[in-house]
This record gives C-alpha cells, structure tokens and sequence, in this order.
C-alpha cells in the first residue's frame, strides 16, 4: 500500500473511531439503574409504587418511539419534563418527580433517544435530543391545553438538552428551564476529558477529523451542540445548578452559560458531590434553590 494510502487508511479509521465512541456511547445496564433507583432506594420504591402512573409513547419527528410515564399526583394542570443525563433511563429522574411534588408538579419522565425503552440510532447529546424534547412538551401542551404550565428539569446532557431546546425554538409553551449541571459547549467538554484522562483520542487534530465524520456519519457538527452560542435566545427564567466539586462538567461552564443567558435567571453552586449528584449530597440546599427559583415563575 502506498503511503498516501496507509494516510487515508488511519484517517478513516480515526474518524470512525471517535464517531463511535461518541454516537455509540457505552450505557449503563438498566437493571443496575433499577437497583439503584428502586430496588435500593426505599423511599423512592414506595412513592413511585403508589403515584398513579400512565405509560405513554410519543412520536419523534425523527421516526422512532419516545418513551415516557405521567406522573399524575397534583390536581393541576402544572407538569414538569424532566431529561436525564447520558448513559441513565428516566428511572433517574423519579428522585426530581418526589421533590417536585412538594412544590405542586405533576411529572413526565422520559427516556431520551437510544437510552432506556426508547429509539433512536445514535446519542447526539443534545442535537437531536432537542428535537424529541420538543416532541414531549408539545404533548403535554395538546393534552392538557393552553392553561398547563410546563417546566423543564435537565441533568448533564438532559440538561444541556433542555438549554437548546429552550435556544432553538421560538414560541415555546415553557414556564422555566433548570439546568443542572450542563456542558457549555461539546467541544470544550471533550477537550477537557481529553485534558483529565491524558486521553490520546481527543487531540485538537483528532477533534476535526470527529467533526468531519460526525457530519457525514450523524448530520451535524460540534460546534451545533453548543448551549452558549443559544442561551441568549431563551426567553424564560432559567436556574442553573452545578456543584463547586464537579470535575467532569465544570462548574465554570455553569457560570458562562448564566453570564450569557437574559434575566430573570438564577446560579447556584453547591459544596458538595461530584457531577450530576447536586441533589443527592445537598439536598436541603437544592431544595431550598428550587423553592426560590419557583416562587418567582410559578403561575398562581
């Protein structure tokens, strides 16, 4: 083989590679997400037992089922979405329907596209996963009217999901967003795993090759899962959540995206818990944050 041969060789596989890595991300096992949230956590096991529960299935525009559960515990048209992180199901979020029925919400949890019981190919984190949070919110508009108010609750990708969605499309039925522990940019986010695990995969060169098959291969760039480049585009209260010990997410990136965004907006840092565990490890905290932030935006 030549040498202009074996270049192209490992550039097709490089990029084949990264691709994979992102778009086939390794998930957790959902039993393990059951134990954890269910089969460990008893008080959790005996709320969720007892809610009254409707399984629903909602179309995507991308052709696929999304499937989600209408936590019904409040006699009032109030709802809030909530969209679980990369990797997790919508078991994860059963611990956000508890603390938000405390405040008057009902909830819709829903397993994002290639995640849980629902379909989809790929895990864009946040591309097309905007366009299935979009799905959701218009179902819950169109079945309980115009007098619902709809929030959105994010974790991670969930979060940096709900940040585009919130950016992207205009006219949106939501009340509020609650960004919990979002990514900024993906590109800034791979890059800094790269940093953090000396990984050989994430180099600058290695980001371009990823970003030219990631368009050839998915349809779209990194550059397009960019919550900063939309923030300023939302036009309703935002709350952003990051705890100061994350070092997966940092928590600057919670700051710029709260810089960035219009008022009325909100940042909380809390002390303790690594990424994606603000609530668990503070959540007289977190609580008190969420019952702030939903007295200014809560409709009466």
């Amino acid at each position: 083989m030549s040498s202009l041969g074996i270049l192209f060789s490992a550039f097709v596989s490089i990029g084949y590679l990264l691709t994979n890595r992102m778009m086939f991300i390794k998930k957790k096992d959902p039993s393990t997400i059951y134990e954890r949230e269910i089969l460990l956590n008893e008080e959790q096991r005996k709320w969720y037992e007892r809610v009254p529960k409707k399984e629903i299935q909602i179309d995507s525009m991308h052709g696929y089922p999304i499937q989600a559960t209408v936590i019904q515990t409040i006699d009032a048209p109030r709802y809030v979405i909530f969209s679980h992180g990369v990797t997790e199901t919508r078991l994860s979020s059963i611990q956000f329907a508890m603390l938000f029925e405390q405040f008057g919400y009902n909830a819709v949890i829903y397993d994002q596209r290639r995640h849980g019981t629902s379909g989809g190919k790929t895990t864009s984190f946040g591309y097309y996963e905007k366009v299935d949070l979009k799905a959701v919110v218009q179902y819950v508009e169109q079945w309980r009217g115009p007098e619902a108010e709809i929030g959105v609750h994010g974790v991670s990708m969930g979060a940096a999901t709900a940040l585009l969605y919130g950016g992207t499309y205009e006219n949106t039925p939501i009340s509020f967003i609650i960004a919990d522990c979002p990514f900024s940019s993906f590109s800034e986010q791979l890059a800094h795993i790269a940093s953090a695990e000396t990984s050989p995969y994430w180099t600058e060169q290695a980001l371009r090759v990823a970003n030219l098959f990631l368009r050839w291969r998915d349809g779209y760039t990194l550059s397009e899962v960019s919550p900063i480049k939309v923030v300023d585009q939302i036009k309703v209260p935002i709350l952003f959540i990051h705890t100061l010990k994350d070092t997966f997410i940092l928590p600057h990136m919670s700051e710029d995206l709260y810089e960035a965004a219009n008022e009325p907006k909100q940042l909380v840092l809390l002390p303790e818990g690594k990424h994606a565990l603000g609530y668990r490890k503070n959540r007289e905290a977190y609580r008190d944050a969420i019952a702030d932030f939903l007295q200014h935006v809560k409709k009466d």
